[in-house]
């Protein structure tokens, strides 16, 4: 069963066949920043989730960079907004016919166009949807937090530290996973005398050699590329993505 967080209250967003270990193995993709995801994250994401038995899919967030429209300067000489965007959605392609349904946190990439607009003073009476801007099949579903088998998924802004995830995990007192530090990936466990929870970084599957993450090349922490497993609400995996000997960033 997922739910979904709308205005604070919770509400059942779809029904999902539950798996024979009562709850569901949950495959989770760290950020793509399409048009510039690494050209392996694909087919290492998707034969993961077929070696783990995945029942059900979600996107950490930042499927969507949005560079040219960032808040922060972007490369004079990288695609305008449009041709972006069109990239973007074209290399997106072989994850909505792959992933027809899933869950996705909003990033705060994903959402730059309507923040643009807020600060435009756009009403949101004129705005595109996610799935209309995007072109995302209608089984994608968007919302800040998605809770499944009682985990709390979001994108993770403004969550930082050495742990990300495993930080909101005891802030919040409920096992947690986020994407949005690209530097982190794996699992800590905190574990009382009621009950144990843990905090699952994802990593990202970004091509760190694209111009859009330049503003990183001098930073001593890169990259983790990876993605994660839970199965069932109580045991979470970090899977990282073999590389040919930190090559392409990692």
């Amino acid at each position: 069963m997922v739910w979904v967080m709308r205005n604070g209250q919770s509400e059942c967003a779809v029904n999902i066949e539950e798996s024979e270990g009562n709850g569901e193995i949950v495959g989770i993709v760290g950020d793509l920043h399409a048009p510039f995801t690494h050209p392996r994250y694909f087919d290492f994401v998707r034969d993961t989730f077929e070696r783990k038995g995945v029942t059900w899919v979600h996107f950490a967030g930042d499927i969507f960079d949005n560079h040219a429209m960032s808040y922060h300067e972007a490369d004079p000489d990288g695609l305008n907004a449009g041709p972006e965007l069109e990239a973007a959605r074209d290399q997106l392609e072989k994850w909505y016919r792959a992933f027809p349904h899933a869950s996705v946190s909003i990033g705060n990439h994903d959402a730059i166009p309507w923040r643009k607009a807020q600060t435009a003073g756009m009403s949101s009476a004129v705005l595109k949807t996610q799935r209309q801007m995007y072109g995302c099949p209608v089984g994608w579903r968007w919302e800040d937090s998605t809770v499944i088998d009682g985990v709390l998924y979001t994108h993770g802004t403004g969550n930082g530290g050495i742990h990300p995830a495993y930080n909101l995990a005891k802030k919040s007192m409920n096992s947690v996973v986020i994407g949005h530090a690209h530097s982190a990936g794996g699992v800590k466990y905190l574990t009382s005398k009621f009950a144990r929870v843990f905090g699952l970084d994802t990593g990202c599957g970004i091509d760190v050699d694209a111009y859009a993450f330049a503003y990183g090349k001098h930073l001593p922490m890169r990259p983790v590329l990876g993605c994660g497993i839970v199965r069932y609400g109580v045991e979470a995996e970090f899977v990282p993505m073999p590389l040919e000997r930190f090559k392409r960033g990692n």
